[in-house]
């Protein structure tokens, strides 16, 4: 495994010393964080993307919608799936993917992951096969293509949020969820169930967001 940067690492070292940060906007949710460092809105939700390829007599409405959200492409939001964009292409492709599959839960645990991945993406994320520092996690406990929580994972230890709460850090000693919400969500596969575990989607991405980077700085009193 890689070093973090010396800022990264002097700010993760000291994370002990003061577990959460008042954020802003204070109603960013999970993804906001993870995503995009807590930025203002608008920015491209993944839930869009979700619809966009969920089907199903119930999904006609949310796929009209998620296809219409990104059509208007408000604040520029959804550059990268434009029409003629690769990304959009990508996205297209698995939709089609599901709509031609078995709607089993191995073709929807499949098209899941195939859309946290092309989610990190569009934020910004470049992906890597070899281990690093960081990690971005996902979790959807039920049996759908949609997503539950999203949270960002430093040598293991969990950086995460939830809307309307502070932003909250872990060390890699304690590795404990921030929230005892009824149901797993948790860094590691290790202790889950067979069926969560493949509900569980993580990648090592090679760096950090910027403003990340400064939120994490700010919560360690750098």
């Amino acid at each position: 495994m890689q070093t973090l940067e010396p800022a990264t690492l002097t700010a993760y070292v000291r994370m002990n010393s003061m577990n959460n940060l008042d954020k802003e906007p204070k109603e960013a949710a999970c993804w906001n964080w993870v995503l995009y460092g807590l930025k203002p809105l608008p920015v491209a939700y993944p839930n869009v993307l979700f619809a966009y390829v969920d089907r199903g007599e119930t999904r006609v409405v949310s796929r009209r919608e998620a296809e219409t959200t990104i059509a208007s492409n408000d604040g520029g939001v959804w550059d990268c799936m434009q029409e003629d964009q690769p990304l959009r292409t990508e996205l297209d492709q698995v939709r089609r993917a599901y709509d031609e599959a078995p709607d089993t839960t191995d073709t929807r645990n499949a098209i899941r992951d195939r859309l946290f991945e092309l989610t990190l993406r569009m934020a910004g994320f470049t992906i890597s096969h070899a281990p690093t520092p960081y990690r971005v996690g996902m979790i959807e406990p039920k049996d759908v293509v949609m997503w539950d929580h999203w949270w960002l994972e430093i040598n293991l230890a969990v950086v995460e949020t939830v809307t309307d709460d502070p932003l909250y850090a872990y060390s890699n000693r304690y590795l404990a969820p921030a929230f005892n919400f009824p149901r797993d969500r948790i860094a590691r596969k290790a202790g889950l169930g067979v069926a969560l575990q493949a509900r569980v989607h993580d990648r090592y991405v090679t760096a950090l967001q910027d403003s990340q980077v400064g939120w994490l700085e700010a919560l360690a009193g750098s």
